[in-house]
């Protein structure tokens, strides 16, 4: 396995944004916001239907209809979700590999990054996946939450695995 050095997080600009709301189609005014855990200040865009919050590089989430959304949270099942998805992020220049999978537990589906090598990553175990998506009624992408890594392509190290067997004897040893 290869290891990657994680960079420090970089905070929201107005013209990132811009930027990512133009890519998103929200056109509209901007308006400081403040999340709440971890605080800090980011700016939303808003169209009165549509809204993205921008907190920092790649760490966002975007809402197709706040009214939709307010009302279920947890979206709608999809047979086509993951074409529907693909075709989404594709259609808005969010081009990254991942895994997809259904959240079983809160709901929508979970994309989480795929390294160079080709291994999902995350924060820790238990976090939040870098990016979680709810569909609507009609199967259209309704949220799109994504706190993805910022990280050196470039691995610090490669390290061979073992198994859980090789590995208790190695600490009884």
């Amino acid at each position: 396995a290869n290891i990657y050095s994680l960079l420090a997080s970089q905070p929201a600009s107005l013209e990132y944004a811009q930027t990512l709301a133009n890519q998103f189609g929200v056109t509209g005014e901007v308006y400081t916001v403040q999340q709440q855990y971890p605080p800090q200040t980011g700016f939303m865009v808003t169209d009165g239907k549509q809204r993205l919050d921008v907190y920092g590089l790649n760490n966002y989430n975007y809402t197709a209809d706040m009214v939709k959304s307010s009302r279920n949270y947890n979206g709608f099942k999809n047979e086509n979700a993951e074409t529907t998805i693909r075709e989404f992020l594709s259609a808005h220049g969010l081009d990254f590999n991942y895994t997809f999978e259904e959240d079983e537990l809160i709901g929508g589906y979970s994309l989480h990054q795929v390294s160079p090598d080709g291994l999902p990553m995350q924060f820790e175990s238990l976090s939040m996946p870098a990016v979680r998506i709810t569909l609507d009624e009609n199967g259209k992408v309704l949220t799109v939450m994504a706190t993805m890594l910022n990280y050196d392509p470039a691995p610090v190290g490669t390290y061979g695995i073992i198994n859980a067997e090789e590995a208790l004897q190695l600490l009884l040893d």
